[in-house]
């Protein structure tokens, strides 16, 4: 019995002795943001140019975290015409990231935008969103609490501009939801 109970005790001693360190692990976050096009559900202005495409080359998603700073997100990169989004959407990030307060969502976009006006394909010059994204800032910033997801609502008929020597420029008006 003495000897059992000695062996008890080394035991207890070697495992009271084992540090084990626990990391906190924060909760993972799935966020989903989706790419539509709202021209549909109002009324066009008396402006708007009548096109059959409207292609914007999207590169890379990005999103500003308050604790951790700038994050690319994974990104169905491609060439999406917003025509072919009137009545549905597209995703165009799916994730999981840690708990965090998001502040801004960028479009990185590539050279290849364009429109189609009376069956002719035009570039489409975009001001700022070839060198910095496009940008969506939100105020308040929204707090990731499980699973979130974004709609991009893209306004194709009020973004899209004649300029007078016969280009075209794409000032987005952009809603996110």
């Amino acid at each position: 019995m003495k000897k059992f109970a000695l062996v008890l005790g080394i035991c207890l001693m070697v495992f009271a002795c084992t540090k084990e360190e626990f990391q906190q692990v924060s909760p993972s976050k799935y966020l989903k943001i989706d790419l539509t096009n709202g021209s549909a559900l109002k009324v066009m202005p008396p402006d708007s140019i009548e096109y059959q495409q409207l292609n914007i080359d999207l590169l890379q998603v990005r999103a500003k975290l308050d604790s951790a700073g700038w994050q690319d997100l994974p990104t169905n990169q491609g060439i999406y015409d917003l025509v072919q989004l009137l009545d549905t959407d597209t995703m165009i990030s799916n994730t999981v990231m840690l708990a965090d307060t998001l502040k801004e969502i960028r479009l990185v976009l590539g050279d290849n935008n364009s429109i189609m006006v009376d069956s002719v394909l035009h570039d489409l010059d975009i001001p700022s969103g070839q060198a910095s994204g496009l940008k969506f800032k939100f105020q308040p910033p929204v707090y990731l609490s499980g699973m979130d997801s974004l709609m991009i609502n893209f306004d194709g008929d009020a973004s899209v501009h004649q300029t007078g020597n016969g280009s075209y420029k794409l000032q987005p008006v952009i809603h996110v939801e």
